[in-house]
């Protein structure tokens, strides 16, 4: 027994370390990658998931039971990869293909069932959220000053500027990267305060300097969420002052800009929303197979469905072939995992949603529930951010899975 015991501290600080350095790391991924030239390191991610797999196992081998929420989430995750599978076999896709595009969908997310295994102290759990915490500021500071530069140089060519705005990646290594990181640590940092604050602002700015349209949508229905959890009347007033000024000065023009690109044949989003269509309707329930549609998966083992289809080769040198995404996953999941797969995915953030409602009206636990709060409204965030990209967000995905499994895990 004591053995056991020592055992299962020793596997806890392990992964308990093994997640501090990933979450320090992963946002500065691409950066790094970028700057010293070594490729390899885009997979750490993926190592580390695998990793934990492993301890995973080794957790469940010493402790032998799970709790009921966190089967259901592994439960889900596990239907989607074996979904992937059927899809897959039933296509006469490569296994390696099914194998990988299966994994592509839930890896980011595998490492939220661990809580249902271990504990982690309050104090543990804070201090990993307050060094990401300062970390999303410095994110916060970097865009400023790249905000700023802008308008002191006179090339502006490398540049991409929206609504005459120039976007800011900060360091994370794209705008919607940087503002859907930013837009994690206001909502937590907002729902632990109810307040206003520097640091909440600052991250606000992170937000806006994006100028992701998706990001900013999330932003103001995750704010009118939170208010409902608020007391701070003044709060309530500015940050209504606040939506109003940003519904009707910016939101209402690329409302209409978004429409129009998902809708019309001459952008990117509106021609791959249509063949996503035209594939999905061939292959309504279980799809054509997850790796052969809109993501890397397709594009390393050179998918046969883009000529299967007469995919555009504008089209898919812009988008598929560099950015490895159709810029919209809703597409994506239909025509790769269809009906069935679909309804599973939904049901997983609702899931993700729900069990964050359910812990934070169960703790009395300060911290837990504030956080626990914020957390409810990440998969409403996701779900719209959604319409307009991928799931290659690993900087973003990782380090709200993380952060979810460790306040989840903290004994009351």
């Amino acid at each position: 027994m004591k053995i056991e015991i020592k055992n299962g501290i020793l596997l806890n600080e392990i992964l308990y370390f093994s997640c501090l350095l990933i979450l320090i790391f992963i946002p500065f991924q691409k950066f790094v990658v970028q700057e010293i030239k070594v490729d390899k390191l885009m997979w750490l991610d993926e190592i580390f998931v695998l990793f934990s797999l492993f301890l995973f196992f080794l957790f469940i081998l010493y402790f032998g039971k799970i709790k009921k929420e966190a089967f259901k989430i592994l439960l889900c995750l596990f239907l989607l990869f074996i979904l992937g599978l059927i899809s897959g076999i039933y296509n006469g896709n490569k296994v390696i293909v099914s194998i990988l595009g299966s994994f592509d969908y839930i890896k980011n997310f595998l490492i939220i069932p661990f809580f249902g295994l271990i504990t982690v102290s309050e104090k543990k759990a804070y201090r990993i959220y307050k060094i990401l915490h300062w970390l999303a500021l410095f994110f916060c500071l970097v865009g400023i000053i790249q905000f700023i530069s802008f308008y002191l140089r006179s090339d502006i060519s490398n540049y991409e500027v929206r609504f005459g705005i120039p976007r800011a990646p900060s360091l994370l290594g794209h705008p919607n990267m940087f503002g859907l990181y930013s837009l994690l640590f206001f909502i937590l940092d907002f729902s632990l305060h109810q307040k206003i604050r520097w640091q909440n602002l600052l991250l606000a700015i992170g937000v806006v300097l994006s100028v992701s349209r998706m990001v900013w949508i999330a932003f103001l229905v995750c704010l009118i969420y939170l208010l409902l959890y608020n007391k701070n009347k003044i709060s309530k007033v500015l940050i209504t002052l606040i939506f109003v000024f940003m519904f009707f000065n910016i939101l209402y023009s690329f409302y209409l800009k978004t429409v129009k690109e998902l809708s019309v044949e001459d952008y990117y989003r509106g021609y791959t929303l249509k063949k996503s269509l035209e594939i999905w309707k061939e292959h309504p329930l279980v799809g054509v197979g997850p790796g052969m549609y809109g993501g890397v998966i397709s594009v390393i083992f050179d998918s046969p469905i883009y000529k299967a289809y007469n995919f555009s080769e504008k089209w898919y040198n812009f988008g598929i072939k560099n950015f490895h995404s159709l810029d919209q996953f809703w597409g994506q999941v239909l025509a790769e995992i269809g009906l069935i797969g679909t309804a599973i995915f939904l049901y997983f953030l609702y899931l993700l949603f729900k069990m964050a409602r359910k812990f934070s009206l169960c703790t009395k636990n300060f911290f837990k529930k504030r956080m626990l709060i914020g957390f409810s409204s990440i998969p409403i965030a996701l779900f719209i951010y959604l319409f307009g990209s991928g799931l290659n967000l690993t900087s973003f995905l990782l380090t709200y899975s993380i952060l979810y499994f460790m306040i989840l895990s903290i004994k009351e």
